[in-house]
């Protein structure tokens, strides 16, 4: 595995990166999306797509149609 992806993956699990960044810059380094998201089993990273930070703004709910 590439160095840089290597070195990545520590600046995020040691917390001096967010997430976010963490996977833009994999996309960047791998060529694309679908190559980083391969990418991630073998790093050992569980990234939990139902992961959500709390924002007060923002309202969802569920919409009922007669």
């Amino acid at each position: 595995m590439d160095k840089k992806i290597k070195r990545l993956h520590e600046e995020y699990s040691a917390g001096e990166t967010t997430r976010r960044d963490f996977l833009k810059k994999l996309v960047i380094y791998t060529g694309g999306t679908a190559a980083a998201m391969s990418v991630l089993p073998a790093l050992g990273e569980n990234i939990d797509p139902g992961e959500f930070q709390d924002f007060p703004g923002l309202v969802t709910e569920f919409i009922k149609y007669p």
